[in-house]
């Protein structure tokens, strides 16, 4: 079974990612240049085909949703996401060929999809994530990844003050709102801010997002948890998704297609 899973993606970091992603267009290139009619195209962007590849990927999405299997870390996912990525480019160049409105929404719409994907795929062994622990009052710059490493950042955080809200009326004491304020600091720059669930800050690349606390002393906690990520391939995904619901909202105020009568 540990054959299947994928251990250090991180051996496949930049420029590896960029080569693959080039070979992966090239790819595409060739097969739509030089093989429009064989039967592997064909049956690539034939509808079941298409439909089976989309359902095993959501059907592995499910699975890692409700049981946490890690299943998106397989070779089989990854060589899924392949061929969804290669018919989805099979599909837009064909598509180059006509020219109306209607269609260039199309090609913005399944063009910003496979942006997405792309630079998801690529991005993954670009990323890094990591957890802090910020004592109350001092200055913190190592955090650990998921293996337990140590990772020296290349700034500091102090945590300044936290505070932790609890719902009123609740013999639970259920949190309701915890905010880290936090002075981040490299050579260059300086810069406090408030940290909390959902409203993350970014400094030089990073965003940090506030992770948890010292939950046994709750608003009396003398340290935050902090995630640091950092994701270079953030940028073409937002992109990605621009293009993706720009062509999405065009074709749907074209409607559907009228048919003629004959």
């Amino acid at each position: 079974m540990e054959y299947l899973f994928y251990n250090d993606i991180g051996v496949f970091a930049f420029p590896l990612n960029l080569i693959g992603g080039l070979f992966l267009v090239s790819g595409i290139w060739i097969l739509y240049h030089y093989y429009p009619e064989s039967s592997l195209v064909h049956r690539l962007t034939s509808m079941p085909v298409t439909l089976s590849i989309c359902g095993l990927l959501i059907l592995f999405l499910v699975i890692e949703g409700i049981w946490g299997l890690q299943l998106f870390k397989t070779w089989i996912f990854i060589l899924l996401l392949l061929s969804l990525l290669i018919i989805l480019g099979l599909v837009i160049l064909k598509r180059l060929s006509f020219s109306s409105g209607r269609n260039g929404l199309f090609l913005l719409n399944h063009g910003g999809l496979w942006i997405i994907l792309t630079s998801a795929l690529l991005g993954t062994p670009d990323r890094e994530e990591y957890k802090i622990i910020v004592p109350l009052g001092e200055k913190e710059y190592y955090a650990v990844d998921r293996q337990g490493g140590l990772h020296p950042l290349p700034f500091t955080i102090r945590l300044d003050k936290f505070e932790l809200e609890y719902y009123p009326e609740t013999e639970a004491h259920i949190p309701k709102r915890f905010c880290s304020t936090i002075t981040v600091e490299n050579r260059s720059q300086t810069k406090q801010c408030s940290i909390e669930v959902n409203a993350p800050a970014r400094f030089e690349g990073y965003t940090l997002y506030q992770d948890g606390y010292d939950t046994k002393a709750g608003s009396t906690s003398q340290y935050s948890i902090l995630l640091v990520v950092r994701d270079p391939w953030i940028y073409p995904v937002y992109f990605g998704i621009f293009l993706l619901f720009a062509g999405a909202g065009g074709l749907m105020i074209y409607g559907p297609i009228k048919k003629t009568n004959l």
